[in-house]
C-alpha cells in the first residue's frame, strides 16, 4: 500500500499530465518513489510517456507513492481511494466563471493547480484565484505553467511536506 496517494483531477484537456510530467520528477528527488494510475480515458498514449520519464504506469514495484490522474466528476469516490491528497486541476483559458461549475472535484480538493497561466493576464489570474477562495478557502492554490514546468516546484514541495 502506498504511504501517499495524491489525486489530480480534473475535465478533459486542462493539463493534467502536462503538470505531472514537471512534478513527478521533483517529487522523486524528493525522495519518494511514484508511480501513475490514469483512470479518465478509454485510451491513451500516457502509459509509454511515464515509462520513458522512469516512472511505473501503476505497477507492483511497492512504490510508495501513487499518483491517479482522473477527470471522474464525483472527485474522491471516482478512484475508491480513501486517505488521499486530492487536486482539482483547472485550466485558467476556460473562463473565470469555470470554477463554480466543477462541484465536489473544487470544493473537496486539498489543493488546486491552476493552470495554462502563461495565457491568460494577471488580473484574470487573481480574479480566478478569488473565486476559488469563495469556493474551497481551505485549498492550497499553485498557479503552473506545466509545459515549463514553472510552478510545480512550490506544489512538490507542498505535497512532500504534508504528513
Amino acid at each position: 500500500m502506498p504511504r501517499h496517494v495524491y489525486l489530480f483531477s480534473g475535465a478533459s484537456a486542462v493539463g493534467k499530465t502536462s503538470a505531472l510530467k514537471a512534478l513527478l520528477p521533483l517529487l522523486e528527488e524528493g525522495g519518494t518513489a511514484p508511480c501513475v494510475c490514469k483512470i479518465d480515458c478509454l485510451k491513451t498514449g500516457d502509459g509509454a510517456l511515464f515509462q520513458r520519464m522512469g516512472l511505473p504506469w501503476a505497477d507492483r514495484l511497492k512504490r510508495d507513492t501513487l499518483v491517479i490522474e482522473t477527470a471522474g466528476l464525483c472527485h474522491r469516490c471516482s478512484p475508491a481511494t480513501q486517505h488521499m491528497t486530492a487536486g482539482c486541476v483547472l485550466d485558467c483559458t476556460a473562463s473565470c466563471r469555470a470554477s463554480g461549475q466543477l462541484g465536489p472535484m473544487l470544493t473537496q480538493a486539498d489543493f488546486v493547480v491552476l493552470t495554462k497561466i502563461d495565457m491568460v493576464s494577471q488580473a484574470e489570474l487573481e480574479i480566478i484565484s478569488w473565486q476559488i477562495r469563495q469556493i474551497n478557502p481551505g485549498a492550497a492554490l499553485f498557479p503552473v505553467d506545466g509545459l515549463a514546468g514553472y510552478g510545480t516546484d512550490l506544489l512538490a514541495r507542498w505535497l512532500l511536506d504534508r504528513p
